[in-house]
């Protein structure tokens, strides 16, 4: 299916137990024009709410902090130091992660966001996440 396509969202969670996005932006992000990605994440969680489907399981960043993170001073520094390149270098698909974490966050669906540290290139069929 496709993110502009609530319908086919619709349909696609319709009797689910649970929905697993993968959703984020890659390397050609830097040329999309709009918010596909947060644009279509509201459209999972609208289908979801519209189908009784409560249980959702989303990829974000580990640039964005979550409520009760105790980061060491290190970590802190290098989050900053990644949150102010990507908000310059990469601004959006910074936004689409930040907005897309946002419209999770305040949804009343029972959430769970996995905040990926990076991926290696797909040849090496490896990921790393953040813990």
């Amino acid at each position: 299916g496709e993110l502009t396509d609530p319908a086919g969202i619709a349909q696609a969670v319709k009797g689910a137990d649970a929905v697993l996005s993968l959703l984020g932006p890659n390397d050609t992000s830097l040329k999309v024009v709009g918010t596909p990605i947060a644009d279509g994440t509201r459209s999972i969680v609208s289908a979801m709410n519209e189908k009784g489907v409560k249980r959702l399981i989303a990829t974000s960043s580990a640039a964005f902090p979550a409520e009760g993170d105790v980061p060491s001073w290190g970590k802190s520094v290098l989050n900053t130091l990644i949150r102010s390149g990507m908000s310059v270098f990469a601004s959006g698909p910074y936004g689409e992660i930040s907005t897309t974490a946002g419209v999770i966050r305040e949804s009343d669906l029972d959430w769970t966001l996995r905040r990926v540290l990076g991926c290696h290139p797909p040849a090496s069929r490896q990921v790393c996440s953040a813990q």
